[in-house]
């Protein structure tokens, strides 16, 4: 069994060892968020490759470990094994255990998100989500589901009704959160639009919605209703921000271009008109970040899911 130590040892060298080597001396915001995107990139590459020197017995070892910080840390070395059945069970078994810690059971259901393409993954995930207590570890299991509610009408379902009907605020904003992968659906544009453009719903559910709706803003309805959100007054301004943003999508429409010129030269709101500015930018790493969309970590990074940073 490796020592967990050791890989604590070895990944915390390449870190030093990509620190010392590419050091950020950036010349302007934009330089230095490149610079910082690359060298994120090559500490994921290394660690990537930490990562592949541990084979499935070390995961399994790892994932049964005495300590809740062992086993919370070894589920992200865990998502490089997920192909292998006995690691799954494993993974599978931790989530759905009433007596592990919750931040084990999260981990475990982001873990899982990896191995979403199996029809039992996604019944566990699915049975999480609904039914088993702690929201944290409910939300993560409902997002985790992102990628197959895509291609599995059952999962897109639940998500839908979770977005409508779930109670639980975190739990339900998750689901709405989830459903940002499948806007080529109608049936889902129309929840998310139900609730980011629903004035009885609250703020934050809305955002998340709205978020959600951003590979929408192709469609004429959803572009529309986003542009009035941005553009009148009585609206909660958080909400109008997102709005203003998730416009950056339809910039190529003369209707938004032309709001967008004219909230970044004469909205009296600093945050608005900042916001404009921004939507009218091609900060690519921003937008994709803003939208949970994923991203490259530096031009030939690796791919980074949004299930990450969440």
């Amino acid at each position: 069994m490796i020592r967990f130590a050791r890989l604590g040892f070895i990944f915390a060298a390449a870190l030093a060892g990509t620190a010392g080597a590419a050091p950020l001396a950036p010349s302007s915001d934009a330089d230095f968020a490149g610079a910082l995107r690359g060298a994120i990139g090559a500490v994921q590459l290394q660690a990537a490759q930490v990562r592949a020197s541990i084979n499935s017995s070390d995961i399994v070892d790892l994932l049964r470990d005495r300590d809740a910080a062992v086993r919370q840390a070894s589920l992200v070395n865990a998502r490089d094994h997920m192909g292998d059945s006995r690691v799954r069970d494993v993974v599978r078994d931790m989530l759905r255990d009433g007596n592990e810690t919750a931040g084990v059971r999260r981990e475990a259901a982001r873990t899982l998100h990896w191995a979403a393409h199996y029809s039992e993954v996604r019944d566990t995930l699915v049975e999480v989500a609904r039914y088993r207590g702690d929201a944290a570890v409910r939300a993560m299991a409902f997002k985790s589901l992102f990628f197959a509610s895509n291609s599995d009408s059952d999962v897109r379902d639940r998500l839908i009704d979770a977005a409508r009907y779930e109670s639980d605020p975190v739990v339900r904003k998750a689901a709405l959160w989830a459903l940002f992968d499948s806007t080529n659906q109608s049936e889902v544009v129309d929840v998310l639009s139900d609730v980011a453009f629903g004035s009885r719903e609250d703020e934050d559910v809305r955002i998340e919605a709205l978020k959600s709706l951003y590979s929408a803003m192709n469609r004429s309805e959803v572009r529309g209703k986003t542009y009035d959100l941005a553009r009148y007054a009585s609206d909660p301004k958080a909400l109008r921000v997102a709005a203003v943003l998730a416009l950056s999508a339809a910039a190529g429409d003369s209707g938004v271009r032309d709001l967008l010129e004219d909230m970044a030269r004469r909205e009296s709101d600093q945050d608005l008109r900042v916001a404009a500015i921004k939507a009218q930018s091609m900060d690519v790493y921003f937008f994709r970040t803003y939208f949970h969309l994923g991203y490259r970590a530096g031009p030939h990074g690796p791919y980074v899911s949004p299930i990450v940073n969440e």
